[in-house]
């Protein structure tokens, strides 16, 4: 058990040198630091390192959100072209805009990051016109309130 925890620090070091890379390096390289986690023999690294893996993810969709913000009032204030000036902080590119429609009713637009890192779009809708209620973010952003 101590050798076990001794091992601790050196998988730590290669944790944090991983979660310090930028988005377009981090893929891989996470990719396959947690998946040699699952299979390591170290009963503590299995137990301890699994939820670090969730941690960049949320990370990466807060910058994605945040930016999703600028890039609506960039929008709003000052068109196509503004919007085209806030770049996702993942990929470097412009946001993807579309038209929003709910029950047939055009309600605003939205905003989509071209990142694929969590097991779902990264979107943002913004309301335009008042109506029934329906999410706006996150993996239902569109669909109805249940």
């Amino acid at each position: 058990m101590i050798q076990s925890l001794k091992e601790l620090p050196r998988v730590y070091d290669e944790a944090e040198r991983i979660m310090r890379l930028p988005y377009s390096e981090s893929q891989e390289k996470s990719r396959d630091f947690y998946s040699g986690i699952k299979s390591n023999p170290n009963l503590f690294v299995r137990l301890f390192f699994p939820a670090m893996e969730k941690v960049r993810a949320r990370e990466f969709g807060m910058l994605v959100r945040l930016e999703l913000v600028r890039a609506a009032a960039a929008y709003k204030s000052g068109g196509s072209d503004a919007l085209k000036n806030v770049k996702d902080p993942l990929t470097g590119e412009p946001f993807e805009l579309s038209p929003v429609q709910f029950e047939g009713v055009h309600r605003g637009f939205k905003l989509k990051s071209k990142a694929k890192f969590r097991d779902m779009d990264e979107v943002m809708i913004f309301l335009e016109k008042p109506g029934k209620h329906f999410y706006l973010d996150g993996k239902n952003a569109g669909s109805p309130y249940k």
